[in-house]
């Protein structure tokens, strides 16, 4: 082994909880290097929302971890298919620039900061799932704990807005007869997403909600918060579409005041 490479400045420190957590040495290489870059601020691009992201090649990457970029793709695709990471363009390069731009899923900024005192990153993992940050109340939990269990789950406090649209869903879906979502780890997530990422308001999510478990088609399909998520603008532009040439006819749960399709 030439005593260069083990010299060389470009160590990558690795934890072996990331390795179990993420499903091999490959996948927490490429996870902690974006990790790295997005905090890095000659390296980062951070968006209009305020969220910084790694905008890098799989050949850059590799280059930067020892891998190749064949690697480096198959890293990125199981992360990204298992919630630890989000990819976007952001085309800096202009139209033709479908370079990817990277970032990890961490629980949260104030969980993602470094220790002034210690000089000691401290970074909380969260488990699979397709988005950035859960909804549970996680002061009412051990602080050792890193991720959600289902007890854990069952047994922390959610917060007042999620809750409030989590039940408007369970009742909607109770009165169509249908089996009442569980309170998954998944959907608390796509609940606090729509308010917080997505930037609608609860009565924005209950009116999609009412248009959703009363349309013929789309009452048999949203049967969960995720899968609302998964399909709000679909549905929003589906209820503008009926709602366009048909303004004098009421949907078939007239009564609420001003009905108007989701927004």
């Amino acid at each position: 082994m030439p005593a260069s490479e083990v010299t060389a400045h470009d160590f990558v420190m690795v934890r072996a909880a990331l390795v179990q957590r993420l499903g091999s040495a490959n996948n927490a290489l490429v996870w902690t290097r974006i990790h790295f870059r997005c905090s890095d601020g000659a390296q980062r691009h951070v968006d209009d929302t305020g969220t910084a992201w790694w905008r890098a090649s799989n050949e850059q990457i590799g280059e930067e971890v020892g891998l190749t970029p064949d690697q480096v793709y198959k890293a990125t695709s199981t992360m990204r298919k298992a919630g630890f990471i989000e990819s976007t363009e952001h085309r800096l390069a202009g139209n033709y620039d479908r370079t990817q731009s990277w970032r990890t899923v961490v629980e949260g900024d104030e969980l993602d900061s470094v220790d002034r005192r210690n000089g000691v990153r401290r970074t909380t993992i969260m488990t699979s799932s397709n988005d950035d940050q859960d909804a549970v109340d996680r002061r009412n939990l051990p602080l050792s704990q890193d991720t959600l269990s289902t007890s854990d789950v069952a047994g922390a406090t959610i917060r007042d807005d999620v809750k409030e649209i989590l039940d408007y869903l369970d009742a909607a879906i109770k009165r169509n007869e249908a089996k009442k979502p569980s309170r998954t780890k998944k959907n608390l997530d796509a609940a606090r997403r729509l308010l917080d990422n997505d930037g609608r308001t609860v009565d924005q999510v209950k009116k999609a909600i009412d248009w959703a478990t009363t349309d013929s088609f789309w009452r048999s399909n949203i049967l969960s918060m995720a899968k609302l998520r998964e399909k709000y603008d679909q549905l929003r532009l589906t209820a503008q579409r009926a709602e366009q040439p048909q303004q004098n006819r009421q949907p078939a749960y007239a009564g609420r005041e001003e009905y108007r399709a989701p927004e």
